[in-house]
């Protein structure tokens, strides 16, 4: 649970942000203090501090330190097949689903380290790769997926928005091992 303390500034959350938010200054319910965007913590979007994040999700995988690997497949698991869970509407609400071979948190933890392009801020997108091979709703799979940085994701989000034909996203080091900054032009 967190509580409000005070507003903080008004800031963009990403590089490729349009529009600024308001962060403020919040407890939580284990006396951290963190300062988030105030809308998502208005519209339950984030309920408590990370820290406490990392303890529910270690009580439910029953482990003691969850990694990042686990924290990625606790929450793709959790938009994907908890209704009650914030992003479930854009998710499994929409029929995005997990492959049956990750449901498996150990098959997943492995997949994702040997990974190339995985790095501790890159994100798994399952969109770019499920477009191309024409997959609707998108699956997460060793075949629909890859880590990309977080500027590329909204910029691809952007792009397919705007224009459904053509789709460039720039990838870190695609599974063929093109350098960091390579470009590859994908046909949705």
């Amino acid at each position: 649970m967190l509580t409000f303390i005070k507003k903080s500034v008004r800031k963009f959350p990403t590089p490729l942000s349009k529009q600024k938010k308001t962060y403020g200054i919040f407890i939580c319910s284990c006396n951290v203090e963190i300062e988030l965007p105030i809308e998502s913590v208005k519209s339950n979007r984030i309920t408590e501090c990370f820290s406490c994040q990392d303890l529910k999700i270690s009580s439910k995988l029953n482990i003691c330190h969850p990694d990042r690997q686990d924290r990625l497949w606790y929450w793709m698991m959790e938009r994907c097949y908890n209704p009650n869970e914030f992003s479930y509407a854009y998710y499994g609400g929409k029929g995005v689903r997990v492959c049956d071979e990750w449901h498996n948190r150990a098959i997943f933890k492995q997949w994702v380290l040997s990974m190339p392009t995985y790095t501790e801020d890159a994100i798994l997108d399952k969109d770019i790769l499920s477009a191309s091979l024409g997959i609707y709703p998108a699956i997460y799979s060793p075949n629909t997926c890859l880590f990309i940085s977080k500027g590329v994701s909204i910029q691809e989000k952007l792009d397919r928005n705007r224009d459904k034909g053509n789709l460039t996203a720039q990838i870190i080091k695609s599974r063929a091992g093109l350098s960091r900054d390579s470009e590859v032009s994908i046909t949705i």
